[in-house]
Parts: C-alpha cells; sequence; structure tokens
C-alpha cells in the first residue's frame, strides 16, 4: 500500500526539495488509472475485512471504513469526486477523501471502542 504518515505524495517523503511540475506529470498516473476506481475499492474493502479478521480492528471500524469506501465509490460513479493530482494515483487519491471523511468521525469511534474495553 502506498501510505505515509502525513497522507503525502510517495516520493514527498525521501525528496526535500519541492518537486518541478515535470517530475510531478512524470509521477502522477491517477490521469490513466482513475479507471481502476472499482478493483482499488474491493482491494481496500478485502484488506479492511482481513484486519478484521485478525482481530486488528474492530467490528465498528471496519464497518466505518467500508461505508467510506462506498460512499467514495459513489462519489467517483455520479462524477462528484475530485482527483487531485497531487496524490498520483487512484489509491493515494481515494485514501485521502477517505481520511478526510473517517478524522471527521474517528475520535467518536476511538472513545466508544476504548469504553468497551473498559
Amino acid at each position: 500500500m502506498a501510505k505515509n504518515k502525513n497522507n503525502q505524495a510517495i516520493w514527498n517523503t525521501r525528496i526535500q526539495k519541492e518537486a518541478s511540475n515535470l517530475f510531478q506529470k512524470v509521477g502522477n498516473s491517477i490521469d490513466i488509472d482513475k479507471r481502476l476506481y472499482k478493483q482499488d475499492i474491493q482491494g481496500s474493502i478485502a484488506h479492511v475485512e482481513m484486519l478484521f479478521r485478525q482481530k486488528i480492528i474492530s467490528f465498528k471500524i471496519k464497518n466505518k471504513i467500508i461505508y467510506g469506501l462506498n460512499k467514495i465509490n459513489k462519489e467517483i460513479t455520479y462524477k462528484k469526486f475530485e482527483f487531485n493530482k497531487k496524490y498520483e494515483d487512484i489509491h493515494m487519491n481515494i485514501e485521502k477523501r477517505l481520511f478526510q471523511i473517517m478524522v471527521m468521525k474517528l475520535d467518536t469511534f476511538i472513545q466508544q471502542d476504548q469504553e468497551m474495553i473498559r
């Protein structure tokens, strides 16, 4: 998975200077691979299911992530999703949007899970 802490383009974690426009164009594939959004979302859902089965995430978190991924699927299908070349590829674009959806509710989920543990 092409993921990093700051939800940045992968090469931003290794290259300290701001990338030139030419470099961004060469490293960017979103215009080509955005048509793979369904497969990327299906793969992400399978990954979330595995995390749940391995008891890495709770049932509630699993469902919220899947809800977010399904919401993104609808946004793309109905042309409401904004693809951003800054995030290079389809996976990073979906991940960024999922993060936006989840961060709004993440604190609530964490508190509820912690209360269940107590």
